[in-house]
């Protein structure tokens, strides 16, 4: 069973991939950079086609999606729920389960995994 971790932005996204075996196992980690690139339709299709590329190769059967903060850049904002969408878009077209987690539930989670090896 091999999850997608994704943690969405602006203009990186960050992902990593595990399996679970019965224990988590690393699989792969990397980012999806769309900077330089303008915003809208083509940002968006860039990671649309990453998403769909690395869930096709890495079989993957759920996807972690961090529930992002967004506390004063109205801008920022409207640009990260754009990521999220796309996101949660390719999760379902990939019939993907989706779970949401806080930042912070994220962080305490990888530090507990990766502190006992």
């Amino acid at each position: 069973m091999r999850i997608i971790g994704v943690d969405p932005g602006n203009a990186v996204t960050g992902f990593g991939i595990v399996e679970r075996v019965p224990e988590p196992k690393y699989i792969c980690a990397g980012t999806l950079r769309t900077r330089g690139m303008t915003r809208g339709p083509q940002r968006l299709a860039v990671l649309t086609r990453s998403y769909s590329k690395y869930s096709i190769a890495m079989l993957l059967i759920a996807m972690s999606l961090e529930r992002s903060f967004v506390a004063m850049n109205v801008q920022s904002a409207f640009a990260l729920c754009e990521a999220r969408a796309v996101a949660m878009l390719a999760a379902a077209h990939r019939r993907l389960d989706l779970f949401e987690y806080t930042p912070h539930r994220c962080e305490a989670r990888y530090r507990r995994l990766w502190t006992r090896r």
